[in-house]
């Protein structure tokens, strides 16, 4: 007898994957050695996948099971694309949560998702006690002048993409208020910081400004200079705009630390181009929404919430699916 196991790669993550009913039990003991990259075959972990209720057990390679993968997902997602005939549409179930899986291309051995879009827009509504969470976003922004309720609200926003990134699509409970004033100022100060450039580069243009300016030709020709320092400075912050999706991905996995790592917010980008950008042009359109929400004075404090948690759903939405192309490498045989 032998047992056969198909090896899969996503996002720089392998796992071999188990069909059941297979000699799991037997398999998981093993998984030490199988997944000893020199002793054995090499992988991250095992996935043991059930076709027929579509659910999946994840295990660590030192045998241990774990509530979820984001990569094990991607990869059991194409495994049920590409070996058992999955639909475009179908849902993964793993330990106490099913998993929505929205299949965009089959490209011969990968298997590529995308973003739902529209459950952004209609998720705050589908919420219990919607209303209420969102008068609440209302008050903290009716108090922005106290600083805090500004953070605290800002840290919602990260709660709302956190939820988003692990598959939820409800707000959450205005409740650890602390953890939310913290993610408040660090997302508040991880964009200042990335605006920086920008600013500078406008500053000599504004100097020049306030000063007035003298005439001759050496003044022109410094005028010139400084306003190109200034459109520069104007196409970077319009590139943070762009790239913010991918920026909150980084916040989201590594922290601060790793939304300021340059490298690795454009490989994000990379994996899915299109997809940031068509995510940065509709943050930029529901900023514009909830600004003329004030056009009806108290509006603004309905459309500013919900403009603000629509976006932080695609964004965390986007750090879930970004680069959701999962390639296979050829079945491996082990021996029983």
């Amino acid at each position: 007898m032998r047992i056969d196991l198909i090896k899969y790669q996503a996002l720089g993550n392998d796992y071999l994957v188990l069909d059941l009913p297979g000699p799991l039990d037997q398999l998981v003991p093993l998984l030490p050695v199988l997944c000893d990259r020199h002793r054995g075959l090499g992988s991250d972990g095992l996935l043991a996948f059930d076709p027929v209720r579509m659910a999946v057990r994840i295990f660590n390679p030192d045998s241990s099971e774990a509530q979820k993968s984001g990569n094990g997902l991607r990869i059991t997602a194409a495994h049920a694309v590409l070996e058992h005939g999955a639909g475009d549409e179908f849902e993964l179930a793993t330990i106490g949560r099913s998993n929505p899986v929205r299949v965009l291309a089959r490209n011969g051995a990968e298997v590529v998702t995308e973003l739902d879009i529209g459950r952004a827009f209609v998720f705050v509504f589908a919420s219990p006690r919607w209303l209420g969470k969102l008068l609440v976003g209302a008050l903290c922004l009716l108090f922005f002048w106290l600083v805090a309720p500004l953070f605290i609200f800002a840290g919602y926003g990260v709660a709302v993409a956190r939820r988003a990134r692990a598959g939820d699509h409800q707000l959450p409970a205005w409740d650890r208020l602390g953890e939310k004033l913290r993610d408040g100022f660090l997302i508040t100060a991880l964009f200042l910081v990335w605006n920086i450039p920008g600013l500078l580069l406008g500053v000599p243009t504004e100097l020049v400004a306030a000063g007035g300016s003298g005439g001759g030709g050496g003044s022109d020709l410094l005028n010139r200079a400084f306003g190109a320092l200034a459109t520069l400075g104007g196409l970077w912050s319009l590139l943070v705009l762009i790239l913010q999706s991918a920026i909150w991905g980084q916040y989201l996995q590594g922290g601060f630390g790793a939304a300021l790592n340059v490298a690795a917010v454009f490989r994000r980008v990379r994996y899915n181009v299109g997809l940031t950008i068509v995510v940065g042009a509709l943050a930029i359109v529901l900023s514009a929404l909830a600004v003329s929400g004030f056009a009806i004075l108290i509006g603004g404090l309905v459309t500013l919430p919900y403009a603000a948690f629509v976006s932080a759903h695609l964004f965390g939405s986007h750090s879930r699916l970004t680069d959701e192309a999962v390639a296979v490498a050829r079945p491996a045989v082990v021996p029983a």
